[in-house]
């Protein structure tokens, strides 16, 4: 059961990685693609200034498509490979163990001093 709600919030954590990405991206491409249509009609000062925010926004755009292409690859080699297959192991019951192996010195003088407390 735990093992089922760890994958399920995998699944859900690369999915808003994932998207969260798709959507800075596509913002990235929206301000250099702004910036690119202003830069013609803008006068010296200004092109220089929308020259620097593109290539900032580029930089940017660059590093998120990295990232985003990382864990799409990371996915797909979780996904080809096929998980490691464990021996089954021998059975302990661990708490008879524990009882086995604990054991109190002077637990009988304990239990005297128990039953005397007692009213």
């Amino acid at each position: 059961m735990e093992v089922e709600n760890y994958r399920t919030f995998q699944r859900i954590n690369y999915t808003l990685l994932v998207g969260s990405l798709v959507l800075v991206s596509s913002g990235l491409t929206g301000v250099i693609w702004i910036t690119a249509s202003a830069y013609g009609g803008a006068d010296e000062e200004t092109r220089q200034r929308l020259y620097q925010l593109a290539w900032v926004a580029i930089a940017t755009l660059g590093v998120t498509l990295l990232l985003l292409m990382l864990i799409i690859l990371r996915w797909i080699r979780l996904r080809l490979k096929p998980p490691v297959k464990l021996p089954k192991t021998h059975y302990i019951d661990a708490w008879s163990e524990a009882g086995k192996r604990f054991r109190l010195p002077n637990a009988e003088d304990e239990e005297d001093e128990e039953d005397d407390l007692r009213p």
